[in-house]
Parts: structure tokens; C-alpha cells; sequence
């Protein structure tokens, strides 16, 4: 079956330009998060900074580094989800926090629910020193209406966790406009099965720049 097609676990997919000193504090990081059956992949667009020297200082952990000019991070995402070759696929930054726990848990739901296309998990944004939950309140039937982005918090790229198979059946990421909103958006118009999941799964920290 193409959905047993996935010879990795999770495919970790990372967009990033000109951002050095991020990338290597988060692949630093991300070094918690990828287990032996996942995948790290770097899609960079064409950065003139020092990317290449972290990328050689994480080669051990790199599977796949791509680096060429883009449109906008949504067509590097799309790079990625095509090259990936997990099972699951998740969109990351290189400037956020995820949990290595709460990444295992969202994976146990995705395999515990097969009919799962997409789970967005909870977290928290950070803004100006203050920060904010980003989660859908308890008992609510997240996912059933298109609505549903507008009126709970949660939405954005950082929350996504991909079945790959349900790409072939619903697309990827749209490259303009508010396109990771735009992208869940279209996926519950679509019919696909979109879930909310309690889990405090990142956070994510909006810089002045």
C-alpha cells in the first residue's frame, strides 16, 4: 500500500535563510527530538552567511541539506515534504521549542487514529515578553468546521504533525497569503479528518525582526 510505502518514522523539516546563529542553536537542539527512525531535513534558500560551516558541524546529524533560492518558506516547506520519506512529517523553525515527550505522544495519537490527516497540537507563542496558549479549549469538536481556525487558537505551521500518505489526496502547502492558516483551512474543506490535540507540543517565540 503507498501508506506502508514510508521507510522512516517522522521526517523533520527545516526551512531557514541567512540565519546562522539560529540554525545552529536549533539543530543543537532538534539533536533531542530525532530518534534513529526519523529523518532531519534542511531546506535553506541559498543563505551567504555561515549556514554551510553549521551544516558541517551537524553533518552527523543532517540527512538531507538542500540550499537554492525559494519563493517564500512555504515553497521550501513543499520542498521538503516532497524529498521526505517519514511516515509522518513535521514542519519545524529555526527558531522554536518542541518537546520531545509531547512529539511522542502526537505520533501514539496519529497511530492510534488512522484516519487522522492532520493533528494540530497546542503550545505557546511568545510576543514582547508575554505569552500566550495556543490550544483549543477542552470538548471541542475541532476540525469539523472550517470555522473551527478562526475560532481557536492553534492553527500556524509550528502545530502541524502530516500523515505524508493524505499528501497525495490533499495537497501541499499554498505559498502565498496566510498559507500554514490557509493550509488547514483547506484541508477541512476538503473533507480530511483534522484534529485538535491537547498536547503542549512547542513554543514559539516571535522576534521583533
Amino acid at each position: 500500500m503507498f501508506s506502508a510505502y514510508y521507510p522512516k518514522r517522522l521526517s523533520y523539516i527545516l526551512t531557514t535563510k541567512d540565519r546562522a546563529d539560529f540554525l545552529d542553536n536549533a539543530l543543537t537542539q532538534y539533536r533531542k527530538l530525532v530518534g534513529p527512525d526519523d529523518e532531519m531535513i534542511v531546506i535553506d534558500g541559498g543563505s551567504r552567511d555561515r549556514t554551510r560551516d553549521v551544516i558541517e558541524k551537524h553533518k552527523d546529524f543532517v540527512d538531507l541539506f538542500l540550499s537554492e533560492p525559494d519563493i517564500n518558506s512555504f515553497h521550501a516547506q513543499n520542498k521538503g515534504h516532497l524529498l521526505a520519506r517519514g511516515k509522518y512529517q513535521k514542519q519545524i523553525g529555526d527558531d522554536e521549542v518542541y518537546y520531545p515527550e509531547a512529539i511522542e505522544k502526537a505520533i501514539q495519537v496519529m497511530e492510534e487514529y488512522s484516519e487522522i490527516d492532520m493533528l494540530v497540537c497546542g503550545g505557546t507563542k511568545e510576543r514582547n515578553g508575554k505569552t500566550y496558549p495556543m490550544c483549543a479549549p477542552q470538548g471541542v469538536h475541532y476540525g469539523k468546521h472550517p470555522e473551527d481556525i478562526f475560532r481557536y487558537k492553534g492553527a500556524s505551521g509550528v502545530a502541524h504533525l502530516l500523515r505524508a500518505s493524505s499528501l497525495a489526496k490533499y495537497g501541499y502547502i499554498p505559498i502565498h497569503g496566510g498559507a500554514d492558516i490557509e493550509f488547514v483551512l483547506h484541508y477541512i474543506k476538503s473533507g480530511a479528518i483534522v484534529r485538535f490535540c491537547r498536547i503542549r507540543l512547542y513554543h514559539h517565540p516571535v522576534f521583533a525582526h
